[in-house]
Parts: C-alpha cells; structure tokens; sequence
C-alpha cells in the first residue's frame, strides 16, 4: 500500500507553490474517500 501521508505531503506542497494544483488535490481527497471506505 502506499504511503498515503507522504503523497498528501507531496501534493500539499505543490498546492502551496501553485493554486491550479487544488484540482490535484481535490481528486486525491476523493481517491483516498474511496481508499479508506
């Protein structure tokens, strides 16, 4: 399984260097929704 934490890590940071990544991280939020359930 992947390291779930240090990919949100890696995407937080790129958010931080450039608002277009929030679809990024939007559709990482729903991957991780549908992960965990």
């Amino acid at each position: 399984m992947l390291n779930i934490f240090f990919v949100a890590e890696l995407v937080f940071k790129d958010v931080r260097h450039s608002s277009s990544h929030i679809m990024v991280l939007s559709a990482s939020i729903k991957f991780f929704k549908t992960s965990f359930t």
